[in-house]
């Protein structure tokens, strides 16, 4: 097959810089370099090509030949130390060949030979406190250094193989993909042809070998997902675990003579040190006497001495900084992930001897139910009053680690209120009784109230007599709901459903169904159904769709779908007091669950109402 090349003349026909600035040593490819089956087709620039993509970090080192592909322009060229790095690239590495990357949000990975990747997803925010990424891995090895730097109080990454999607909780990981052995035409698609609209190399027609994944833990721990039997482990520093087309296999220590050629074989010196952009066929031997192989070596032995200590680079002892603490943000996250949901609230205001309905309020996305977590909802409505939606906060007690006796007494903190066109705040603390309907392995769900009078600063006061309603528990987590969305999966929840009908007299307690239709792969919801009844009241949302927030199980339904259904005793509630929202719960998306609230316009036949749903698919 021929190859196409570009010889770069040696006429500028533009500057970028200082005219005499030194520019970086690329490497030409020639007949005797082996390219990989998807660059054979492609032209391969021997200078930078640049891209309209978002910069997301920088190649600092480059031992051998590398090629970059941009996914906006579909070029590629052959990289050299301090290339920037684009949203959409993808990395080879060729043979006898290495490179380091860092990204903006200080995470870094080392390529060892034969290695592709591809960025499928980055997001540095620090104004959000957020990063997250994914990337994806074809085949090679890999080591991979994410920190859990304290400017970011969200961290979401995760590697994506052919048969596994690793998420990250831990600082340091390797991956490997290799074949399996027997070579065969894929007979179903693989979660990276599915998932990677980003990376189009991908959809080139070939014969494919089936792959393996081996993972390294070295640092913290790791999500493991098998994308054939849809299988979540968690990988321990110092195990490792193998991953087929056929499912996971058993967690494994792993020997420190693998782990030792393992940082052998994806070590790459820093800028600067020894071999940049020069031929890496002794690539192990010239780097190991590098601080940062020297440490790696001692790692994986065990064997660390003072002079090795010492001579710790910059980025290993931010990694030792960065490791003093992980454990307890691992802690904390995963408790966090534990106890994950919504609230409602129905708020009365007393009115000499009468109760009269004041509020509605409803958690609009996901709160934090741990011990000390702010817990809020919004009455978006305001009774027409205040435009500005009103909050009720009060303190998570939900801890998976504590016996039920030692659990905090739940506590309502802050009401804010709209009275005779006036915003005030009720200040707390107000014990609150809470009463749980039901639980399983994913999910609690019930029901509170707060009977004491609170006075606003205007003297009125209020209460919470109706039941308010909670739910929360495990939620599912980004990386499996990737998952869930690449293998396309759909399915029906059907559970039960239950309500409170807005009384003077402390409400009248509905139940009955609850069933929704989701399409993962298109993160979408449809037909989502909602039918309580008690005591002759009743309440119906019916044939309504919703769509998930992003990479996460959120979700919000649509109260203006086209032909649904949203009443109360039979009246249409109010176009701006008809609201849904909810989350998928269990590693495999096993259950569904969330809150609703209607309000009929005054004038109407006044009518409130609030619950939560519940469902297993």
């Amino acid at each position: 097959m021929t190859r196409k090349f570009i010889l770069v003349a040696c006429i500028c026909l533009f500057v970028v810089g200082p005219v005499f600035s030194q520019q970086p040593t690329r490497p030409s490819i020639g007949p005797e370099v082996e390219l990989p089956e998807e660059l054979r087709q492609l032209v391969i620039y021997e200078e930078f090509i640049p891209c309209d993509e978002e910069q997301i970090g920088i190649i600092q080192t480059v031992l051998g030949h590398v090629v970059v592909f941009h996914g906006d322009n579909n070029l590629a060229f052959i990289a050299a130390s301090g290339d920037p790095l684009y949203k959409r690239d993808v990395v080879f590495t060729l043979a006898d060949s290495r490179c380091r990357i860092r990204f903006s949000t200080e995470d870094l990975i080392t390529l060892g030979e034969n290695t592709r990747i591809g960025i499928e997803r980055f997001v540095d925010d620090e104004t959000r406190g957020e990063k997250s990424s994914i990337i994806s891995m074809l085949r090679g090895k890999a080591m991979f250094y994410v920190f859990r730097l304290f400017k970011y109080g969200k961290i979401d990454s995760s590697v994506n193989t052919p048969t596994a999607i690793i998420g990250v909780r831990g600082t340091k990981f390797g991956t490997e993909v290799r074949p399996s052995g027997e070579s065969r035409a894929q007979t179903q698609p693989g979660y990276l042809t599915d998932a990677s609209a980003t990376d189009h190399l991908v959809q080139l027609p070939k014969e494919s070998r089936e792959t393996e994944t081996i993972v390294h833990c070295f640092e913290g721990t790791l999500d493991v997902f098998s994308t054939a039997d849809r299988v979540t482990q968690l990988v321990m520093k110092g195990q490792s675990l193998e991953v087929t087309s056929l499912g996971a296999g058993d967690i494994q220590i792993t020997p420190p003579e693998v782990a030792r050629q393992f940082m052998l074989d994806t070590e790459v010196p820093e800028p600067g040190g020894e071999a940049a952009n020069e031929d890496a066929s002794s690539g192990p031997e010239a780097s190991s006497e590098s601080s940062e192989g020297k440490k790696q070596q001692a790692e994986a032995t065990g064997l660390e001495t003072q002079e090795q200590t010492d001579t710790t680079t910059a980025f290993a002892t931010q990694d030792a900084i960065q490791t003093q603490t992980v454990q307890r943000v691992e802690d904390q996250a995963a408790a966090k992930g534990d106890a994950i949901g919504y609230i409602t609230a129905m708020l009365t205001r007393l009115s000499g001897d009468e109760k009269v309905f004041h509020h509605l309020y409803i958690s609009d996305e996901s709160q934090d139910f741990r011990p000390g977590a702010v817990v809020r909802a919004k009455d978006k409505l305001g009774r027409g009053e205040i435009d500005t939606p009103l909050l009720l906060e009060g303190e998570g007690t939900k801890d998976e680690k504590e016996e039920p006796e030692t659990d905090k007494t739940p506590q309502l903190k802050t009401v804010e209120i709209s009275y005779n066109n006036k915003r005030e705040t009720i200040n707390g603390p107000f014990k609150v009784i809470e009463q749980m309907l039901q639980k399983d392995e994913f999910m609690e769900w019930g029901y509170w109230t707060q009977p004491q009078a609170m006075a606003s600063s205007s003297g009125t006061n209020f209460l919470i007599d109706n039941r308010g309603y909670y739910i929360s528990g495990k939620v599912t987590t980004e990386v499996e709901m990737s998952a869930l969305q690449a293998n396309q999966i759909k399915g029906e929840y059907r559970g039960g459903a239950y309500g409170t009908y807005w009384t003077d007299t402390g409400g009248i307690n509905m139940e009955g169904s609850f069933s929704a239709q989701v399409d993962f792969g298109q993160k979408l919801i449809s037909d989502f159904n909602v039918s309580v009844s008690g005591q002759g009241h009743n309440v119906t949302i019916k044939g309504a769709e919703g769509v998930f927030s992003g990479q996460t199980s959120q979700f919000a339904i649509n109260p203006a779908t086209p032909g649904s259904v949203w009443q109360i005793d039979g009246m249409d509630a109010h176009p701006a007091a008809k609201e849904a929202y909810g989350s998928i719960y269990g590693p495999n998306g096993e259950k569904m669950g969330g809150v609703w609230k209607l309000d009929t316009p005054l004038g109407e036949g006044e009518a409130h109402a609030t619950g939560i749903f519940e469902g297993s698919r």
